[in-house]
């Protein structure tokens, strides 16, 4: 918990607080990669949150201070378009029950992939995690 602290600047409870109640957290783990490109000495590169919604939805968010998430997916788009939460820029992929979502707030890099929320549900959620 200390690295994940010293990594992004903020505590893994003060993340928590931020994300909805009623919620059924699933996992939280390290995404490591090497040192050095020929080393084999790994450090962590992002953390990463699941956790299922009270209406049975998953959610995977990636945090990195450093740079943008490792993703596993990627979106070829020209011009994507941003959408504003709470005055940061985010930019959101839909795709039938699932979305994608990409956002920097406070100096920290978000990844955010969902499966079975609503958009109303991605709404909120976005916007308790980038507050005023």
């Amino acid at each position: 918990m200390k690295a994940f602290e010293s990594a992004v600047g903020f505590s893994y409870a003060e993340f928590l607080e931020k994300l909805p109640a009623g919620r059924r957290d699933t996992a939280f783990y390290s995404v490591d990669v090497p040192v050095s490109p020929k080393s084999a000495v790994y450090r962590p590169h992002d953390y990463v949150f699941e956790f299922q919604t009270e209406s049975g939805g998953s959610v995977k968010i990636a945090v990195c201070a450093a740079e943008e998430p490792i993703r596993d997916c990627f979106f070829v788009c020209d011009d994507p378009k941003e959408s504003e939460i709470n005055g940061t820029a985010a930019v959101i992929y839909g795709i039938q029950d699932s979305f994608w979502v990409q956002f920097a707030y406070a100096g920290v890099n978000y990844d955010m992939e969902t499966c079975g929320i609503s958009l109303k549900e991605l709404e909120d959620l976005l916007t308790c995690m980038i507050c005023r």
